[in-house]
C-alpha cells in the first residue's frame, strides 16, 4: 500500500511519507525557494517577486539564471514524490499538490471552516476531521523560518489552531468530557493566556469536573499574570465568576449546564461563560 506524503508546514518544514521526513538535498536559496512555493501551494507567483525575495541583490540576468537552476534543483528533488510538481508557465512558478498528498495547514483550515465553537456537539465527521488535522500539526508555522512574509501566515495559522481547539473544548464540554474539554482548553491557554474569555471557560470546566479548588487557582494564576504584565486587573465577568465559586454558589458548583459561550469584546476577541 502506497504511503501518503504529507506537505508539513506546521512546525519545521518537512515533506513526510507517513510518519518519516524525507531527506531533500538542498540548501540555502533553493530550499527556500522551495519553502516558499510551499507555503504558497496551488498559487503562481510570479518570476520577478520570487527573485525580488530570493536574489534581491542580483540584477535581472543573474537573478532569472539563478531561479532557473534552482526550479532544475527542486523538480530534481521532488522527483520521488510525483504528487508534487513544480510548473512553470510564462513568467508564473507554481508548486501544485495533487491528491492523494495533504497538506497540513490546508487540513486545518477545511476542518474548521464554516464551524465556530459553541455548544453544540460536532457531528462525528466534523469531530474526527477536526481532531486529525490538529494531530497533524507539529508546531507554529514554519518553525525555525525568519523569512518576512512568514509573520502574517503564522499569525494566520495560529489563529486557525487556536479556533480549531476552542471548537474541540466546547464539543467535549457538550458532551459531559470535562477532562477532554480541559485539555483543549488548557493548551489553548499555553498558546495565549491573555484569552481572559477562554480563561473563565476553563475555570468553569474546573468546577463542572468537581475541581472547584483548581479553579480559584486557575483564577489566582490570571490576575498574577495581568497584574504583572499589564498592570491591570481581570475584568468585571471574571470576578463575577470566581465569586460564586469562592462562595460555593450551589448553582454555580453543582451546575452540569452545558458552556455557554457568548458574543462579547474581550481583550482577545474571544468569547466566555454566562454567569
Amino acid at each position: 500500500m502506497t504511503k501518503v506524503v504529507l506537505l508539513s508546514l506546521t512546525g519545521p518544514f518537512a515533506i513526510r511519507v507517513g510518519k518519516f521526513r524525507q531527506k531533500l538535498h538542498i540548501a540555502g536559496n533553493t530550499k527556500r525557494l522551495l519553502i516558499l512555493l510551499a507555503a504558497n501551494f496551488n498559487h503562481g507567483l510570479r518570476r520577478e517577486s520570487i527573485i525580488a525575495e530570493i536574489w534581491p541583490d542580483a540584477d535581472a540576468r543573474r537573478g532569472a539564471s539563478s531561479l532557473n537552476t534552482a526550479i532544475s534543483r527542486l523538480k530534481n528533488c521532488l522527483d520521488p514524490f510525483p504528487d508534487l510538481e513544480i510548473d512553470t508557465i510564462d513568467d508564473v512558478v507554481r508548486m501544485t499538490v495533487s491528491s492523494p498528498a495533504l497538506v497540513d495547514g490546508a487540513l486545518l483550515q477545511q476542518a474548521v471552516q464554516g464551524t465556530e465553537p459553541s455548544e453544540v456537539e460536532l457531528s462525528d465527521s466534523s469531530r474526527s476531521a477536526v481532531a486529525s488535522a490538529i494531530g497533524l500539526c507539529n508546531g507554529q508555522f514554519l518553525e525555525g523560518c525568519d523569512e518576512h512574509w512568514v509573520l502574517p501566515m503564522r499569525e494566520r495559522y495560529s489563529a486557525l489552531y487556536i479556533r480549531a481547539l476552542l471548537i474541540l473544548m466546547r464539543d467535549a464540554a457538550a458532551r459531559g468530557e470535562f477532562e477532554r474539554a480541559l485539555e483543549c482548553g488548557r493548551e489553548v491557554l499555553e498558546l495565549d493566556p491573555f484569552r481572559e474569555g477562554t480563561q473563565r471557560e476553563v475555570m468553569w470546566l474546573y468546577v463542572l469536573n468537581g475541581q472547584r479548588a483548581q479553579a480559584l487557582r486557575q483564577y489566582a494564576v490570571l490576575r498574577r499574570l495581568l497584574r504583572e504584565d499589564l498592570d491591570i486587573e481581570p475584568m468585571a465577568e471574571t470576578v463575577r465568576l470566581y465569586s460564586r465559586i469562592k462562595e460555593n454558589d450551589a448553582a454555580a458548583v453543582n451546575s452540569r449546564d452545558r458552556i455557554r459561550p457568548m458574543n462579547d469584546r474581550t481583550r482577545s476577541g474571544d468569547q466566555f461563560v454566562q454567569v
